[in-house]
């Protein structure tokens, strides 16, 4: 059962680190199985993207999702207690990161019993989240690198992979952000956050719980910039 007090345990066990070789766990490895729809347990892919023309395909479309860049794991923080101080459940937010591992380092996502875990930098931080959140994966995609996911992003992402004729030209995490209805401009930059190692927060659902989030994420965004 999730607990809106796994923000509260981030200060205790967050940090950049790998997690050690010796850590007490019985590991049973992740089958990969990427067409599942109702992920519930991390797991590992590998995408192969489309090339993107840069032409936009924009048309009036109803935008379903909010998205915030945070520039570290202290803003993901701070902008999940902001929604639930004010009643904003997170059945609807995903966080998506790059995997920051140097490359030379063993890195992987494992179940310990119902618990997934991760295996690399900042594995407390992603372990809190897909506890917290409902869903959790890590791909590899070709000259991006590891993306690590925790919320129901997982499933936008895989639907945009089974339907990638949809969108034609588009990256597998462009394609996702563009079938919530984030325009062609705003899919771009915030693939390019990602590779800047940044953090997206989205918040995708009813227009009613979107545009909530959105008033409080912006509103806090403000009020931390004037302080």
């Amino acid at each position: 059962m999730k607990s809106s007090a796994c923000c509260a345990d981030f200060e205790h066990r967050r940090g950049c680190r790998t997690r050690r070789a010796d850590s007490p766990a019985s590991v049973n490895i992740l089958k990969v199985n990427t067409y599942d729809a109702t992920i519930k347990s991390g797991r590992v892919a590998t995408v192969v993207p489309i090339e993107w023309s840069g032409e936009s395909m924009d048309t009036e479309r109803q935008q379903n999702a909010f998205v915030d860049i945070c520039g570290g794991y202290a803003e993901v923080e701070a902008a999940l207690r902001t929604l639930q101080a004010h009643g904003c459940g997170l059945n609807g937010v995903s966080v998506l990161g790059q995997d920051l591992s140097s490359g030379r380092e063993v890195v992987g996502c494992y179940q310990n019993g119902r618990s997934s875990m991760y295996w690399g930098p900042l594995a407390a931080f992603w372990e809190e989240l897909w506890e917290l959140l409902d869903g959790c994966a890590v791909f590899t995609i070709p000259n991006f690198g590891g993306l690590l996911i925790a919320g129901p992003f997982v499933t936008t992402l895989v639907a945009s992979l089974e339907n990638s004729s949809i969108f034609p030209g588009m990256t597998a995490i462009g394609s996702a952000l563009y079938s919530l209805g984030i325009s062609s401009d705003d899919v771009r930059k915030y693939e390019a956050s990602l590779k800047d190692s940044r953090l997206l927060l989205v918040v995708q659902g009813a227009a009613a719980k979107v545009g909530k989030a959105q008033r409080l994420l912006e509103g806090a965004c403000r009020l931390h910039g004037d302080s």
